[in-house]
């Protein structure tokens, strides 16, 4: 390889390397819409978009692996050449550095380009909205449009949500995080073949550029055969864990066919926080009062040795309490699941259902965390503050506190229910919130 093929290479390489960074940034959902506000969009069929972009997205996750690979063995040094880590690519043949320039040229014009596209693509129709009445009649609207301007509507131009035109938030999130890994890989790659001068000009150029939050920091590791493998195999196994087949429903990375099965997958892990959580509280109260003297208090020895909660006999009643609430809402939980991914004949918003088990998982660890620990959930900060705000929040009393997560409970609890017309009562949820309530009152 000549001065100038080595001077080449390793432009190119930099420039792919600049451009899967802007390519992050492009990604990044501080930079990207995330919804689309118009009339026509909102007539568009937001299931077969949803499949048109799943199945470009698995096809260039085997372009990805093709193109990679095929990098990574022309950048191979020639038989019985010693790898100088100040110039890893010196030693390759003609053909080599053709087959190399060619790939390069494939991943900078080809591949990236449409891993964005299609990252933005499910982005902006992750969220559809009709236009408001009044902006739908605004006539100025109507005449700048026909001048070409490119209108961007406040929040009070948006109207109703078109759920059939949505692709979904849940879907969106995981076509940008599976994207946006495969481009990172792709960058870490390229730097594997870089030069000690490339890389110093690398390091400068994400030096000025990490001031922004949508860039992670990331530092660029010394080239190596053993590096290059290593992301190759890391990048074959994430494009094949992302497109196995739909039926491999063990397989939590594979990539989503639409916001129904994205959304599944978060109440599926969902609901296993859920149960760990009930575990704990369980654990907690079946475990013995190892430590405490007899007025419930731990001695000087237990609370120096003790590496788990210890409830008295008053925090233990309570704790059961809220463990039949918790086991109480369980029931509902499986009857929401089946109602909303068993029948195909009606259509939910997914996005709403996974944010409303979301936030039932989060009441229940905070209800967890106020029977279990009560004030010591306060973070030390906010104990060591000075403001009026956390001062009150600390002197405010541990049954105040625990009323107001039974509360969020239950709240979540109801708005859970009301995913679904055929679920049944909230009944025995109430009942137990209500025992468990008279106990702090």
């Amino acid at each position: 390889m000549s001065e100038a093929e080595r001077r080449a290479l390793q432009s190119t390489l930099l420039r792919l390397c600049v451009l899967c960074a802007t390519s992050l940034q492009a990604m990044h959902p501080s930079q990207a819409a995330q919804e689309t506000v118009d009339n026509d969009v909102a007539t568009q069929d937001g299931a077969r978009l949803c499949g048109q972009i799943y199945n470009d997205t698995i096809a260039l996750l085997q372009k990805a692996t093709k193109d990679c690979t095929g990098l990574s063995l022309a950048m191979r040094i020639a038989k019985g050449k010693v790898q100088d880590d100040s110039d890893p690519l010196e030693g390759l043949d003609d053909s080599s550095v053709n087959a190399a320039a060619a790939l390069l040229q494939s991943l900078a014009s080809d591949l990236v380009p449409k891993l964005v596209f299609l990252t933005n693509l499910a982005q902006k129709n992750q969220t559809v909205y009709n236009l408001a009445d009044s902006a739908a009649r605004d006539e100025s609207i109507k005449e700048m449009q026909k001048l070409g301007a490119q209108i961007v509507y406040g929040e009070g131009a948006k109207g109703s949500k078109a759920l059939s035109a949505s692709v979904g938030k849940y879907f969106a999130h995981e076509i940008t995080n599976a994207m946006s890994e495969v481009v990172e890989i792709i960058a870490q790659l390229c730097q594997s073949f870089m030069d000690l001068k490339t890389r110093t000009v690398l390091e400068r150029a994400q030096a000025r550029r990490e001031a922004s939050p949508s860039i992670k920091k990331t530092s660029i590791d010394r080239p190596s055969r053993g590096l290059t493998l290593s992301l190759t195999k890391r990048l074959w196994k994430l494009c094949d864990s992302l497109s196995a087949e739909t039926g491999a429903k063990d397989n939590p990375s594979r990539l989503p066919r639409d916001n129904k099965e994205a959304v599944s997958r978060v109440w599926k892990q969902s609901t296993v926080m859920v149960q760990d959580g009930i575990e704990e509280l369980q654990e907690a109260i079946d475990r013995p009062n190892d430590g405490l003297d007899e007025a419930g208090e731990l001695d000087e020895l237990g609370a120096q040795w003790s590496q788990s909660v210890q409830l008295s006999e008053q925090e233990r009643k309570l704790g059961k309490a809220v463990l039949q609430l918790l086991q109480a809402s369980v029931t509902l939980q499986q009857k929401i699941e089946a109602s909303l991914f068993a029948d195909s004949s009606v259509t939910y918003d997914y996005d709403e259902a996974g944010d409303r088990i979301t936030g039932l998982m989060e009441a229940q660890d905070d209800l967890i965390a106020a029977t279990l620990y009560g004030d010591d959930t306060m973070s030390h900060e906010e104990d060591e503050s000075d403001t009026e705000e956390h001062q009150a929040a600390a002197d405010m009393p541990q049954d105040h506190d625990l009323q107001s997560k039974l509360d969020s409970y239950l709240g979540s609890c109801q708005s859970l229910s009301e995913l679904s017309a055929s679920c049944t009562s909230m009944a025995h949820i109430k009942d137990a919130y209500n025992a468990t309530l008279a106990m702090i009152l």
